[in-house]
C-alpha cells in the first residue's frame, strides 16, 4: 500500500471509529468481522531480552485503532511489541 493511500484510509477509518464511539452504546455499529477493520502489513519484532524470538521480524496484518496507535503482543513471550514497522510503499 502506498503511504498516501495509507494516510488517507487510516484517517478515514479512525474518524469512523471515533464517531461510532461518541454515539450512545445501543446505537454503536463497529465492524464485527476482522476483515472489515482497516489493516496494514507490518514487520513486528520482539525486543524482550529473554525472548527466544528476540530480534526476529515477523510479517503480520495489523489493525487500525481509534487512537491511531498500533498494538501487538509477542506470540512467544506475550510481551507488548514496540518495534512495529509498517510496510508502505513510497509515493
Amino acid at each position: 500500500m502506498k503511504r498516501s493511500e495509507y494516510l488517507k484510509r487510516s484517517r478515514e477509518f479512525r474518524s469512523y471509529l471515533q464517531s461510532e464511539a461518541a454515539k450512545p452504546e445501543a446505537e454503536r455499529r463497529f465492524p464485527t468481522r476482522p476483515e472489515d477493520w482497516f489493516s496494514v502489513e507490518a514487520i513486528l519484532t520482539c525486543t524482550t531480552p529473554t525472548c527466544v524470538v528476540r530480534g526476529q521480524g515477523f510479517s503480520h496484518s495489523i489493525k487500525e485503532n481509534a487512537d491511531g496507535v498500533y498494538r501487538a503482543v509477542c506470540g512467544r513471550c506475550h510481551t507488548p511489541i514496540t518495534d512495529i514497522n509498517l510496510q508502505l510503499e513510497e509515493d
